[in-house]
């Protein structure tokens, strides 16, 4: 009897012992996950941010006589995302008396984590 406790016991711990590294996998694998999520996220506002700069301005070398805004580069901005404070590019626009015009993506998504 002696001998099957023992190796019941082996069992135990050669069992522990590998458990432990799978979680160690585990952890990191969510990590990853997490870091392509907000990666991606990002990829799909800055896409979204650039459609609305095109809706207001219009398409990019395009000559157009009643543009009423203009590109105006990029600025730099922190939104939170997925717990995490993230920096950003935001297109800037402006109008053609020179006032900034807010892209209402920024405005929602820098307003609140979604």
């Amino acid at each position: 009897m002696g001998k099957t406790v023992r190796t019941k016991d082996a069992r135990q711990g050669a069992a522990t012992q590998v458990l432990l590294p799978v979680l160690g996998v585990l952890v990191a694998m969510r990590d990853a996950l997490m870091d392509l999520v907000i990666g991606s996220g990002l990829d799909v506002l800055r896409a979204l941010l650039e459609q609305e700069r095109t809706a207001l301005c219009g398409p990019r070398y395009e000559h157009q006589a009643e543009r009423r805004a203009t590109r105006a580069g990029y600025a730099q901005g922190e939104l939170v995302l997925g717990g995490r404070r993230v920096a950003i590019r935001r297109p800037r626009v402006r109008s053609t008396d020179g006032k900034e015009v807010a892209l209402p993506s920024w405005e929602k998504f820098s307003a609140e984590d979604r």
